[in-house]
Parts: structure tokens; sequence; C-alpha cells
């Protein structure tokens, strides 16, 4: 018999193993992009995993090559059930939703999310 994983342990997997996303997903339309910056911040889906008194905010690791290999995977439920990491466990989650300032540039004409990435703060989930 396997048990849930709570949100923290889940956390931790999901730093350690990445995760695969599978194509029932539509990230483009309803969350952050994936991005890659330099020294591997940013360079993940962040995700909300559903804690008990508040979301868990973690960015996970998707395109590493270690990641293509991971048991976790990211399923988008029918209709509103929202999104789920599958696994011989399920845990709910969210996608983080996108930030304006993503979408800007900054003064070197860059996109600004190639300047700088979020830290996760609550303020912008």
């Amino acid at each position: 018999m396997t048990t849930k994983l709570s949100p923290v342990e889940l956390e931790i997997e999901l730093f350690c193993r990445g995760m695969r996303i599978d194509e029932s997903c539509l990230l483009a339309e309803e969350g952050r992009r994936i991005s890659r910056t330099r020294a591997g911040l940013g360079s993940g889906l962040e995700l909300l995993l559903c804690g008990r008194s508040r979301p868990i905010w973690v960015n996970v690791p998707v395109s590493e090559r270690f990641a293509t290999a991971s048991p976790l995977r990211l399923m988008r439920g029918d209709g509103d059930q929202g999104y789920f990491i599958h696994d011989t466990r399920t845990a709910n989650c969210r996608l983080s939703s996108r930030l304006n300032v993503t979408e800007r540039h900054c003064a070197a004409g860059r996109p600004s999310n190639a300047c700088c990435t979020s830290a996760g703060q609550a303020a912008f989930a």
C-alpha cells in the first residue's frame, strides 16, 4: 500500500526528481512559461502545491535531463478538476498565474523575464 505524500514531502521529491509534463497540460495558455536562466535559477515550471494551511510555491525542474526519467508527471484533470501530479501517489496542485511584469520589456529592450525571475513571493501568486 502506498501512502500519499505530504505537500512538503512532495516538494522535496519534485526538487530531487523533477517532473515530466503530460500532453494534456495547457501550460502556454494557463500558466507561466518555462524559462531557462543562468545558474539554473527559475529554470522550471512554477506550481502551487495545495497545502493544509496555505499553498506551497515550488519551481519544479522539467527541462533537465534527469527530469525526463522522473516517475512524477503533471496531468490535467477533466473539466474544472485542475491539475494533479501523478505517480503511484496523487497530489492536487495549480499552475502559478502569469505576472504582468513578465510581459514587459526592460530598459535594454529585452523581455523582463530574461532579466529577472520572481522567487515565489506570496504577493505574486
